[in-house]
């Protein structure tokens, strides 16, 4: 079967989501929301008749390194519709999102891989982890100068602003932030 590989336009955006539904599970209930945040023009797809078969995206990040941000392209789900699994689609449009982050200059790119087979033939490694800390505001009272610390739980709809400052001062010294 012959695919066209491409980069997908507005009009190629609902049938990427239902592949993303089909491949990940993803409830409807957040087809507005990713609506908004798709970028055609970041994503690549491979055709069969004018039917999507496979797709993924490419998030512009950066990545902290010695200090300084360095462009990254973020690869997410890479999604190949049940039917035309194993046909090697997405080692194809990896392939091509990686020569579009190349020509975009983006000089690292990692991922959450499902499978190492196919991102090590691609070049990728393990090479890093997820970590999530959750604190109670009561854990730090005990601290030394906590009594100078205020502490509060962050709601949904509060200002970011200094979370956001707070990351961004530390972030440049931690090598593989974002």
């Amino acid at each position: 079967m012959e695919f066209e590989i491409r980069l997908l336009t507005q009009d190629d955006l609902e049938q990427a989501f239902r592949l993303e539904q089909q491949a990940f599970n993803t409830p409807k209930e957040r087809r507005d929301l990713w609506m908004k945040r798709a970028l055609p023009e970041r994503t690549h797809g491979a055709f069969a008749n004018g039917r999507l078969a496979a797709t993924t995206h490419v998030h512009a990040f950066g990545q902290f390194f010695g200090g300084r941000s360095v462009p990254m392209g973020g690869v997410g789900n890479v999604a190949v519709a049940p039917e035309h699994r194993g046909e090697g689609l997405a080692h194809r449009i990896m392939t091509e999102a990686l020569q579009g982050m190349r020509a975009r200059g983006e000089a690292v790119s990692t991922l959450f891989p499902a499978t190492t087979t196919l991102y090590r033939g691609l070049g990728y490694e393990l090479a890093g982890a997820a970590v999530w800390h959750q604190v109670s505001p009561e854990t730090l009272r005990g601290l030394r100068g906590a009594n100078a610390l205020e502490t509060r739980r962050v709601e949904k709809g509060d200002d970011p602003t200094g979370i956001r400052c707070c990351y961004e001062r530390v972030a440049p010294e931690i090598n593989g932030w974002l």
